[in-house]
């Protein structure tokens, strides 16, 4: 009991809350993607992300090391990271190694955020760094809305880079990114740190979860509205289904003041707003261009990635803005093959159904088509984090006794 608080005690002090800080600081920039700005020379981007990556799975590692949890992941990484090998070789582009670096990263970290000495400080840094992008893009929008005052706060936290505020409508309102690059880049990272989040609490929905994923459709991004809709509606039923009144309350009174503010910050302006909307939703901007010509691109070389992927650099939308903007299921079963990514992001949503049974399932659906590269770390913290915690709660329901409910018996098909 004593050891218990003087634990307990641990997690609470400043010396605590301040490595939890910093192992947020470095999080942000591993899992962040940034752009050299025009004229800001050379600065290495990845390469920043890269050290940051190390810094965090070195720390991470210290408290997963004596774990068996990282160890079940070395099997199927080597035999991931020789199927990498294998499509790019000789492994000379950029793309390659790093790809590999953030796989391996992210299951180094994956293991100390799922089981280890060091898991309370990894998930106070989750929250830490969730709550960073939310206040980031709360303020910069406050800003705007009060006084007019444009702040590129991307730009703050990463001076060699330049966020893409955009206007949303001819003479609207425009488009806030936070912390982020680009409007949609916050809404993608930031559902996916709330996914990550909840895979590592075990839990997919609450209050801290849902206002994070509200913020998205303020960044009037159409993957962020769609993305969010499913969310909150996941969370409704996660709620009905255990009866718990009280957080469906305070869904609903999210969506009064979400309501409220987009009549507010439209200027009444709701038909501008629904046109904009529609317009994005047909595809007609450059973003829906890149879609349309990765869609022909993956039904032209489909039968050519059945069983190999491509190379990382390969060009199958004929030299499209962003193919990411397609999905990152489809991108994956390019240049990785379908059978690599079947059971990757199959695992996946076996383990959010695990954890949160349907509304879980619906929580997970939309990172099928998150606008992620297929070698963006926060893609495979979450693959990772996904393998492992199958693996601890199958154990946990090993241990159980023989009249208390197993994991298997949530599991698909029982």
């Amino acid at each position: 009991m004593d050891m218990e608080k003087r634990e307990y005690r641990s997690h609470g002090s400043s010396a605590h809350y301040c490595a939890a800080l910093a192992i947020a600081f470095l999080l942000h920039y591993l899992l962040t993607p940034a752009e050299v700005a025009h004229g800001q020379g050379s600065m290495p981007a990845d390469q920043i992300r890269a050290v940051a990556g190390g810094l965090c799975a070195f720390v991470a590692g210290l408290g997963a090391v004596r774990e068996n949890g990282f160890y079940r992941l070395v099997p199927p990484l080597m035999l991931l990271s020789a199927w990498i090998l294998l499509t790019n070789w000789p492994p000379a582009s950029w793309y390659v190694l790093a790809s590999l670096a953030f796989v391996w990263f992210g299951a180094v970290i994956a293991a100390g955020l799922v089981r280890g000495s060091l898991r309370p400080l990894l998930l106070r840094s989750l929250d830490f760094l969730l709550a960073a992008w939310l206040i980031s893009f709360a303020v910069q929008f406050a800003l705007y809305i009060g006084w007019g005052i444009v702040i590129d706060v991307h730009q703050i936290f990463h001076p060699y880079s330049e966020a893409r505020i955009s206007s949303g409508w001819d003479d609207g309102l425009l488009r806030m990114t936070g912390v982020h690059i680009e409007p949609g880049t916050y809404s993608n990272w930031v559902y996916g740190l709330v996914f990550l989040r909840g895979l590592a609490r075990r839990r997919f929905f609450d209050f801290f979860s849902v206002v994070a994923i509200a913020s998205t459709l303020l960044t009037f991004s159409f993957w962020g509205i769609l993305s969010a809709s499913i969310y909150l509606f996941a969370a409704c039923m996660s709620s009905l289904s255990v009866m718990r009144s009280g957080t469906l309350a305070k869904l609903l009174a999210i969506a009064v003041v979400l309501a409220g503010t987009y009549t507010f910050v439209a200027d009444l302006g709701v038909d501008e707003v629904a046109e904009y909307l529609y317009q994005r939703s047909t595809m007609g901007d450059s973003s829906g261009d890149s879609k349309l010509r990765a869609y022909d691109g993956f039904l032209r070389e489909f039968d050519e990635v059945l069983v190999l992927g491509k190379p990382l650099d390969h060009d199958f939308c004929q030299g499209c803005e962003s193919p990411q903007d397609a999905g990152v299921l489809l991108n994956s079963i390019i240049l990785l093959g379908l059978p690599v990514s079947l059971a990757v992001f199959g695992v996946a949503g076996y383990t959010a159904y695990a954890i949160g049974r349907l509304p879980g399932l619906l929580a997970y659906l939309p990172l099928l088509f998150g606008k992620f590269y297929v070698y963006e770390p926060i893609l495979w913290l979450i693959f990772c984090t996904c393998i492992l915690t199958v693996w601890v709660l199958m154990e946990s329901s090993r241990r159980l006794p023989k009249h208390l409910p197993s994991f298997s018996s949530i599991l698909p098909g029982r």
